[in-house]
């Protein structure tokens, strides 16, 4: 599966340690999308018309990491 991450999660960023050993696909890609404030600490994706940047990932085994981040 494919995996846009943006944010923390981004190679050299501070969570970017959940999506290690995640294939990096590429390094720098663009999704058509806005930034919505969870009130958790942490910006979701929602659909928009700005251009918000990240990394693509093809993952396996790290999406249960990934996704016990995202509901903690």
């Amino acid at each position: 599966m494919y995996l846009f991450i943006y944010g923390t999660m981004r190679k050299g960023e501070g969570d970017s340690y959940y999506s290690n050993p995640a294939a990096l696909v590429k390094e720098r890609v663009w999704t058509n999308a806005v930034l919505v404030d969870t009130g958790k600490g942490f910006a979701a994706l929602a659909p928009g018309n700005k251009w918000v940047t990240g990394e693509l990932y093809f993952v396996e085994e790290q999406l249960n990491v990934i996704k016990g981040l995202i509901e903690h």
